[in-house]
């Protein structure tokens, strides 16, 4: 768990730094569908980006993070 705190206190900040003043709440869910679709195998590039890589790339490790912590919780 406090590996998972350490992380938390060094992606939040960077995530924050290029995900201020972006529209990331109004193109919420564009960001969700990318980053899904990496998570499948699917190249960034198969689509048509609006925003920067990084935007898409950390939203797929959140979605990743958050499916792992989910299962884990309501696996037992």
């Amino acid at each position: 768990m406090m590996r998972f705190l350490v992380f938390l206190a060094v992606f939040c900040p960077i995530f924050f730094l290029f995900a201020y003043n972006s529209g990331y709440g109004y193109d919420a869910y564009e960001y969700l569908i990318i980053a899904r679709t990496l998570n499948e195998g699917y190249n960034l590039y198969d689509f048509i980006p609006s925003k920067s890589y990084l935007l898409y790339s950390s939203t797929n490790v959140l979605l990743n993070l958050l499916g792992a912590i989910i299962t884990l919780v309501f696996r037992s």
